[in-house]
C-alpha cells in the first residue's frame, strides 16, 4: 500500500493501535501486515501482544487480530478480548485468521465457524463501533492432525492473503465499511452449539494428549514461551522435563518452537479412550444413578454424540496426571513416541516469526 494522503476525514488524528493473540504467529504476521499498511496510509500505527489497562488504549482505529480454534475462537483468545477496556464509540476492525491447507493441488479455504461472529458480538456489547469484520486464510498450523505443510505451499497461501489484507486496509483508511456478511452470521449462528461443545469439552480433550516425546532434551523453551502457563518443568530421574497441566489451550506454540520438534500428541491415547467411552453403557448407569441424584439421570438423556465425548473428556481427566508420569519411564516414552502421527509430521510456524516475537517487549 502507497502513502495515502486522501484518506477519509475520520483518521486525521492518525493512530491506530493492532492488538493480536498469536500461537504459531499467523495472526501476529497478518496484524504485522495491518499496521504496515496503515503506516503506509500516513497513520501511526502500534502493535501488541497485551491487553492493556484502559486509559493506555490510544488511536481512532482499534485492530483485533485472533485465531480460529476448532471453528470458533481459540478460548484463550475469548479471555483476552474480554479483559480489553470499553470502547466506548471508538472504531474497530475485527479480524480472525483460519487454516487453509493445498490438497491434491488445489487451495482449500479455511472455515472460521462463528469466530467471527462471537468476535463482533464481544466487540459490540464492549462498546466498539465495528468498521470492518474479515477472516483471512493462513496456513494451518494445526499440527496434532496433520502434517505442516511444504514451504512452497506456505509462500502461496501467505502471498493470496498479503493481497486481501492490503484491500482491507485501503477500504478501512478511506472509511469504507466492511461488515459480517449476513451468511457468515447464519452459518455462525447456527454452529454456536458446536462451538460451545468444542470449548467446553474437545479444546480439552486435545490439550491433555500433549507430551515430551525421547527426543526433549528439557530445555524448558516450551514452558518459557507457553502464553498460558500451561507447561511446568519438573524433576524427573535423568533430568527436568515439560509437564502438560490442564491450563494447556492447544494453542501449539510448543509444538510449532520445540527446537528439537520433541512435543508430540498420543493418538494411541486418544484413540484407547474413545474405545473406552463408547464401550461402557454410559446411558444405563446413568439413568440408573439418576433415581439417587437427579441430575446424573438427566445427563443419561442426552444424544450419544454428545454424551461420548464428555465420557471421553472424564476419563482423560482421570488418566491425564498418571499418563504424564508414566512417560518420564524412556522405555514407555519411547512407545508412545513411535506411536503417533506426529513424531513423523513436519513442523509448522509462521516463517518470518520467531517465538520472541509473541512475547511483549
Amino acid at each position: 500500500m502507497t502513502r495515502d494522503t486522501n484518506r477519509a476525514a475520520i483518521w486525521e488524528d492518525g493512530v491506530a493501535t493492532f492488538y493480536v493473540y498469536s500461537g504459531t504467529g499467523n495472526s501476529y504476521r497478518v496484524a504485522q501486515w495491518m499496521a504496515e499498511d496503515a503506516r503506509a496510509a500516513g497513520l501511526k500505527a502500534t502493535l501488541h501482544l497485551e491487553v492493556p489497562h484502559p486509559e493506555n488504549i490510544p488511536g481512532d482505529l482499534v485492530g483485533i487480530v485472533v485465531p480460529t480454534h476448532g471453528f470458533t475462537l481459540a478460548s484463550g483468545a475469548l479471555g483476552w478480548i474480554r479483559r480489553l477496556p470499553p470502547g466506548n464509540g471508538r472504531a474497530a476492525v475485527a479480524v480472525v485468521t483460519r487454516g487453509s491447507v493445498r490438497v491434491a493441488g488445489i487451495y482449500v479455504p479455511g472455515f472460521e465457524g462463528s469466530a467471527t461472529l462471537l468476535l463482533s458480538l464481544i466487540l459490540a456489547r464492549r462498546g466498539y463501533h465495528l468498521v470492518g469484520v474479515e477472516a483471512f486464510d493462513m496456513p494451518s498450523n494445526w499440527t496434532a492432525l496433520h502434517s505442516g505443510q511444504h514451504p512452497d505451499v506456505v509462500a502461496a497461501i501467505e502471498a493470496r492473503t498479503r493481497a486481501r489484507v492490503g484491500a482491507l486496509m485501503r477500504a478501512i483508511v478511506h472509511n469504507e465499511r466492511r461488515p459480517l456478511s449476513w451468511c457468515t452470521a447464519v452459518v455462525g449462528l447456527m454452529l454456536l452449539p458446536l462451538s460451545l461443545a468444542y470449548l467446553l469439552a474437545g479444546q480439552q480433550f486435545l490439550s491433555m494428549l500433549f507430551f515430551a516425546g525421547c527426543r526433549c532434551t528439557g530445555c524448558g523453551v516450551c514452558a518459557t514461551y507457553c502464553p498460558h502457563e500451561a507447561i511446568e518443568m519438573r524433576a524427573f530421574t535423568g533430568g527436568r522435563r515439560p509437564c502438560w497441566t490442564r491450563r494447556c489451550r492447544a494453542c501449539m506454540r510448543c509444538m510449532a518452537y520445540c527446537p528439537e520438534e520433541a512435543v508430540e500428541v498420543s493418538h494411541l491415547l486418544a484413540g484407547c479412550v474413545l474405545l473406552m467411552a463408547l464401550a461402557l453403557p454410559t446411558e444405563r448407569l446413568l439413568r440408573h444413578i439418576g433415581g439417587r441424584i437427579p441430575w446424573l439421570g438427566l445427563l443419561g438423556r442426552l444424544p450419544r454424540w454428545l454424551l461420548d465425548p464428555t465420557l471421553g473428556v472424564a476419563i482423560l481427566h482421570l488418566l491425564h496426571p498418571g499418563f504424564q508420569r508414566w512417560l518420564q519411564r524412556p522405555a514407555i516414552n519411547r512407545f508412545f513416541t513411535c506411536a503417533t502421527f506426529t513424531h513423523r509430521y513436519r513442523r509448522y510456524h509462521e516463517p518470518a516469526t520467531s517465538v520472541r516475537d509473541l512475547v511483549e517487549r
